[in-house]
């Protein structure tokens, strides 16, 4: 289990600029680990390339 956190910049629906926090919990399952590895990198990268956009939405 790993804890990825984040400070995405969001707006209000009155446009007021907001900065939640959050954590996000998160592992990969064994069985699709080699896959992930092999088409996305290593825990760096799943984070900079899944978890960190899937947050800032």
């Amino acid at each position: 289990m790993q804890k990825q956190e984040s400070s995405p910049e969001a707006s209000s629906k009155d446009w007021q600029d907001v900065f939640p926090d959050v954590a996000l919990n998160w592992h990969i399952i064994p069985e699709e680990a080699n896959p992930i590895f092999q088409h996305i990198g290593d825990d760096f990268f799943v984070v900079d390339r899944i978890i960190d956009p899937a947050v800032g939405r």
